[in-house]
């Protein structure tokens, strides 16, 4: 893997981490630490969500989809760390956690022209976390 995790939490732009850890149990492949979420944290990052919000809200829906696709294109680029890191779980074995990226989601019945970018996004989040409901995008 090209890629260790550090462990800590990405809030405003910063990597935080406090001096709760616990350490992964994967199903193959080395453990990890990674710092506890705390309250404090969980906080803080609704708040830098908030304080967000009063940017990013008011941006046009096309300066939304060009950083949609961007995050698309970043999450494309680590494709194969994010499922070797996802693949891990020792709930989801890679064949698993492989598939399940490429099944198309069913949850996405967007109608908007960059729908397929957002499939491609709601796919690469599935990786993630293939076992969680999705909601349905809001149709325009």
């Amino acid at each position: 893997m090209s890629w260790t995790p550090h462990g800590k939490h990405l809030i405003a732009g910063e990597w935080v981490g406090g001096d709760a850890t616990f350490t992964s149990e994967p199903a193959h492949g080395p453990a990890h630490s990674f710092s506890v979420g705390t309250v404090d944290l969980v906080d803080r990052a609704c708040e830098a969500a908030e304080d967000a919000f009063w940017t990013y809200g008011y941006t046009t829906r096309e300066e939304r989809a060009l950083f949609l696709e961007a995050i698309a294109d970043e999450i494309e680029a680590r494709a194969d760390a994010i499922t070797e890191i996802g693949s891990q779980d020792p709930a989801c074995p890679p064949a698993a956690f492989r598939a399940s990226a490429a099944a198309p989601p069913a949850s996405c019945a967007c109608s908007h022209p960059i729908s397929a970018r957002a499939t491609t996004l709601t796919a690469a989040m599935t990786r993630l976390c293939p076992t969680a409901s999705r909601p349905r995008a809001p149709r325009s």
